[in-house]
């Protein structure tokens, strides 16, 4: 097998979990504004940084509710100020 064909193989097989992974996010989420409880946790903060990511790099397409997760998230105002500096 050729680089290339090995890197296809690997693309393939990382997307594949991307998916199932996103899914079980997105699952998760439900209709819930956090991903643990009622409130936002250190989970939010990780996991809004690494979704705000994937939805720069258009890897949230066919997850909306993730999409308005990280929008949400961003808007926040200790992540504006995380963020700016």
């Amino acid at each position: 097998m050729g680089a290339s064909a090995h890197a296809n193989e690997e693309l393939a097989r990382h997307g594949t979990r991307l998916k199932a992974v996103l899914d079980l996010l997105d699952m998760g989420l439900g209709g819930s504004e956090f991903l643990v409880g009622g409130a936002f946790t250190a989970a939010d903060v990780v996991m809004a940084s690494i979704l705000h990511m994937a939805h720069t790099l258009k890897l949230l397409d066919r997850h909306p509710r993730l999409v308005e997760y990280v929008k949400r998230h961003v808007q926040r105002p200790a992540v504006r100020r995380a963020v700016s500096g």
